[in-house]
């Protein structure tokens, strides 16, 4: 999907928040899993680094058939492991 992604154009609509890209994006699912995984979290409430440190771990070459539903639930799991 990256090589994909790298190749295709810019979107025209210059009014489009990355938000909304990606929420009306279904072309590369991985994708936009991950972006709105990470676009949904306030910039204060989580150290950017942990965040991309825990979609590194959760979206491995070997779980790249993984659903964006799983994914979801897997990025919340891991973010919230230490939550009692």
């Amino acid at each position: 999907q990256f090589q994909e992604y790298l190749k295709d154009d810019v979107p025209k609509n210059q009014d489009l928040s990355i938000m909304n890209y990606w929420a009306e994006n279904h072309k590369y699912p991985n994708f936009r899993a991950a972006a709105l995984d990470l676009l949904c979290v306030p910039s204060g409430s989580c150290d950017v680094e942990r965040t991309f440190r825990c979609l590194r771990y959760v979206q491995r070459p070997d779980r790249s058939s993984m659903n964006e539903d799983t994914l979801r639930m897997c990025m919340m799991l891991y973010v919230n492991k230490d939550i009692e």
